[in-house]
């Protein structure tokens, strides 16, 4: 299944099926919060009609989110309803005027901010303006709570340089203040995850 924001397929792996998805969602230059968390809302609503019609229950949702962990679009229950905490996610649903809205889990936290690597960066995206926070999240890895034990911290990175097989490594990042060479590469910094099965 695909749409202009996002491409899903749905992988048999060892018996159990994964609702795998790529997110490309509209950018904050040509749109507002209003906008983006009416988008992030849309492309759940669909990929939870396609994960029912597949009967899928296990889901792994990454890319470009162009929001941060903490926009609403991101949080809200209309939104991926995806929360920082593995035991809030765990316990399954949130109950608003008597429909549920179960929760996602959203790993992503733990890469906003540079916490546990000193050596990487504390975003994906770099930009300098009025009202800035400067570093931005929004690249991010969004699962089902039932795979959360199945999610390797350990493999879960902001990629800031991609070695070659001759042990030359290319540097994603530019200049003394190591922000993402947007003319050699992009503007944003991949990020990589594992998931064991």
């Amino acid at each position: 299944m695909s749409s202009e924001y996002f491409s899903s397929i749905v992988c048999n792996i060892n018996n159990q099926s994964f609702l795998v998805t790529g997110v490309h969602l509209i950018s904050h230059l040509n749109s507002n919060e209003s906008k983006r968390r009416l988008a992030a809302s849309m492309c759940k609503d669909e990929l939870n009609v396609f994960a029912n019609k597949n009967n899928v229950e296990h889901k792994i949702i990454m890319g470009d989110f162009n929001m941060n962990p903490f926009e609403l679009g991101m949080v809200e229950l209309d939104g991926f309803n995806a929360v920082i905490s593995k035991d809030v996610a765990i316990g399954g649903k949130k109950t608003f005027l008597g429909k549920q809205y179960p929760y996602l889990y959203n790993p992503s936290w733990h890469l906003h901010g540079n916490i546990n690597n000193a050596e990487s960066v504390p975003g994906t995206y770099y930009y300098n303006g009025e009202d800035s926070i400067y570093w931005y999240l929004f690249d991010q890895v969004v699962i089902s709570p039932s795979i959360i034990s199945r999610f390797d911290y350990s493999n879960f990175k902001i990629i800031t340089e991609i070695p070659n097989l001759a042990g030359v490594s290319k540097q994603l990042l530019g200049g003394r203040k190591r922000r993402p060479n947007r003319r050699l590469y992009s503007d944003h910094l991949p990020i990589r995850c594992k998931i064991l099965f």
